[in-house]
């Protein structure tokens, strides 16, 4: 080492000071401060270095300030879509002189100095000549600097300046939803309750999707025809269909890529640290040797700390890139992988580890602790501290909450992804809820694994949910459940279904009413094990319902009534246990399966297996105490008895073997032979007169049928006699000790037993 009146062994610490050297002295161990006036240094430029440095003759521990050192660079910067954008890169830093130290005739020590900021350790490459995406002329290159605060990144973040773009956020949802149809160079929006004229041309409007990332897209509006149709632009058009609509609130130079705005390409440049006199204690382990080897455009990682705020002792992994923080945080220790953020609130005390990026966060997002793949979220929030005190571990993605003081005290492990939640998300323990719309009121629940594509809108709450529920859809209301199990999943309940207790296998049912939402209950269930596959309409309310309740479908208002075991593959008529404006309740035994079962079913009492029955219109107070199997109770229902018609032509001849091609009714199986003399219908007669018919009904036979020029309408003048067992008074239907099934009705106070239990009775 050259030093004036010193040698290395009369060297001593010194304290720092603002014009003195830190170097590590060799043989010693120790560091030292030199002053910069002790330093015998040449002074060269860049290109007499590597001139000295190619010709091997750099003098051994001799210092070289090189006196046209400046910063050159290839400035990140990339379009909508994330792609690199490499013309217009090359920017060049002011001149700073930098000293060096020579450590053989070819190569200097890797620490070096610079006058100007005497209190930096930099790191410096002369071998960056040119720079890596233009090809543009460097000085060498700061591979490392720690400034004087503690602040430490592998570039020179006193010089360098990073792009940074306009973008949007949301923290409103629009009425209705919209569907987007790509038609050249433009967007054209359709809308289903919607409010279109509220905008005007201009207007910078956002597509909501969980399932595309961005989470939002944003457009601008072209024109607009009506509430219900608009055009839009944008440089990235997305088909979409049933989305939804929200707000759009600017973010000025906020965004380390272009919006999809083409009238807006507004940037800044910006340093790392806006203010670096508030920023203490910042440091981040990536490398460009990690950004070569993992293949990147660009050697700078792209961070802004924007504005006056104050950073304090954040601490970043690597892959730390793309990333803009715009308000005051601190001691943040976040791992690998956290890239592409904007966060534009408090960020504050969180322990981040792995795969945090590409969110816009605008909420005050503090204290959580969040492990791995936290990640393609926007946050939107009315400026009050949201979303708060959350343990999250892993897979929570893709999600756009908005609200104020809410979704808040919650531990969610794993697999919390694709949700669209704005506000009343509170004090939840979760596991495996993904997919999910929750709009509102969704609070105090605790959630097993696999609760996934469910959308929740208000008045979801305090539930307690087991293992493998999914795919539900939860219109309102859906309060106090407790489901406690494996396999209960595609379920839709619509509206009211409150309190219910219920058991495994509770799966692919559809309880309510989708287009009459909000008139739809199904409440206060307590329900067995294997509920599924069931699609009920309304009014589904006050049952007791025991296991292997599947694959049926049921009509509105099935109601109060008391279910056992096995009731499956049926498909039911509305009012299965209302009626005369009333509910009433029906007793149901094990193993009613396979039955057909018309309206009106109610007042019955059913014993065990009954099984593969059809059963007409108003069916009721009956009490079944035997197994009652393939038995088609409408065999004699609405025979078709006397018919009339009118005056039509045809052709002369005897018809016979013709089925009706049309009925008013739900009449059915009725055969006809037709007559024609002297080119008119003279005769119809009825040879199977069919089931189902009533009074008053139409039935129409082809043309064809009988030569005529026109169809041959029938009305219904009388049906046969209605089988006891619809009559509206009790009838028990018992096993007679003969093995024979036997009707018992009492009718104006005389007691009939009958073993025609189908049929009337003469």
């Amino acid at each position: 080492m050259a030093l004036t009146g010193k040698t290395i062994g009369e060297l001593t610490p010194l304290d720092f000071t603002s014009n003195s050297l830190l170097l590590p002295v060799e043989g010693d161990g120790a560091t030292y401060h030199i002053p910069f006036s002790s330093i015998n240094s040449a002074e060269v430029t860049y290109e007499d270095l590597t001139l000295l440095i190619a010709d091997e003759q750099l003098v051994v521990g001799q210092y070289y300030l090189i006196t046209d050192f400046k910063t050159c660079y290839d400035q990140p910067d990339y379009n909508y879509s994330g792609a690199a954008i490499t013309v217009g890169n090359y920017r060049t830093g002011s001149v700073s002189p930098i000293l060096v130290l020579a450590t053989s005739g070819d190569s200097i020590a890797e620490l070096a100095y610079q006058p100007q900021y005497p209190g930096d350790i930099i790191s410096y490459d002369p071998s960056f000549s040119t720079t890596e995406v233009t090809d543009s002329p460097a000085f060498g290159r700061i591979t490392y600097r720690k400034d004087n605060q503690g602040n430490a990144f592998d570039y020179d973040f006193r010089e360098v300046l990073f792009k940074r773009y306009d973008t949007y956020f949301s923290e409103n949802v629009y009425n209705g939803t919209v569907s987007v149809n790509v038609s050249g160079s433009i967007g054209v929006v359709t809308g289903v309750s919607s409010s279109f004229t509220n905008f005007i041309d201009g207007d910078i409007v956002g597509v909501l999707d969980i399932n595309n990332n961005p989470v939002v897209t944003y457009y601008e509006i072209l024109s607009i025809e009506d509430d219900f149709n608009m055009t839009i632009t944008g440089s990235v058009i997305n088909d979409v269909s049933n989305k939804r609509l929200v707000d759009a609130n600017l973010l000025e130079g906020m965004s380390w890529k272009q919006n999809n705005i083409l009238s807006n390409t507004a940037s800044v440049e910006l340093p790392t640290f806006g203010n670096i006199n508030n920023c203490f204690g910042n440091t981040s382990t990536n490398t460009a040797a990690y950004t070569i080897w993992d293949e990147y455009t660009f050697l700078l990682p792209n961070n802004v700390f924007k504005g006056s705020n104050t950073y304090l002792d954040n601490s970043f992994g690597h892959d730390f890139r793309n990333n803009t923080f715009n308000a005051s945080c601190d001691s943040n220790r976040i791992g690998g992988l956290f890239y592409n953020n904007i966060i534009d609130n408090d960020f504050d005390n969180n322990i981040i580890n792995d795969n945090f990026y590409d969110n816009i966060i605008d909420c005050d997002f503090q204290r959580n602790t969040i492990m791995g793949e936290f990640y393609n979220n926007h946050f939107g929030d009315y400026d009050s501290n949201d979303f708060d005190y959350n343990a999250i571990y892993g897979t929570f993605s893709n999600n756009f909450y908005t609200g104020e003081n809410h979704f808040e005290y919650n531990i969610i492990k794993g697999s919390f992804s694709n949700n669209i939640i704005l506000d009343e998300f509170s004090k939840n323990t979760l596991n495996g809820f993904s997919n999910n719309v929750s709009e509102a009121a969704f609070s105090d629940s605790q959630i097993g694994e696999g609760f996934s594509g469910n959308k929740t809108y208000q008045e979801f709450r305090e539930n307690t949910i087991g293992d493998e529920c999914y795919d539900n859809n939860f219109f309102s209301t859906f309060i106090g459940n407790t489901l406690v199990g494996d396999e209960y999943y595609y379920n839709n309940f619509y509206s009211v279904c409150e309190k219910n207790q219920i058991g495994d296998s509770f799966r692919e049912n559809n309880i309510g009413d989708a287009e009459n939402i909000g008139n739809t209950y199904f409440t206060n269930n307590v329900i067995g094990n294997d509920f599924y596959n069931n699609d009920t309409l309304g009014n589904a309310q006050h049952n007791v319902i025991g296991n292997e309740f599947s694959n049926n479908t049921v009509g509105p208002d099935f109601s109060y009534n008391q279910i056992r075991n096995f009731f499956s593959n049926n498909t039911i008529a509305a009012d299965f246990g209302f009626g005369g404006g009333q509910y009433r309740g029906n007793v149901i035994g094990n193993g009613f399966q396979g039955n057909t079962i018309g309206e009106y079913f109610y007042d019955n009492n059913i014993g065990d297996n009954f099984t593969n029955n059809i059963v007409g219109e108003y069916f009721q107070f009956n009490r079944i105490e035997t197994q009652l199997s393939f038995y088609d109770f409408t065999e004699f229902l609405g025979r078709l008895n006397t018919i009339s018609y009118p005056e039509t032509s045809g052709t002369d001849g005897v018809y016979t073997g013709i089925s009706a091609i049309s009925s008013s009714g739900i009449g059915i199986d009725a055969i006809f032979s037709v007559t024609v003399a002297d080119s008119v219908v003279s005769n119809v007669q009825i040879t199977s007169p069919g089931k189902l018919y009533q009074v008053g009904d139409t039935i129409t036979l082809s043309p064809s049928a009988f030569g005529g020029g026109s169809p041959l309408v029938l009305t219904v003048e009388t049906i046969s006699s209605e089988p006891m067992v619809y009559g509206y008074y009790n009838k028990t239907i018992q096993r007679d000790s003969d093995n024979t099934n036997r009707l018992t009705a009492l009718v104006n106070g005389n007691l009939y037993i009958t073993q025609y239990i189908t049929e009337p009775i003469d």
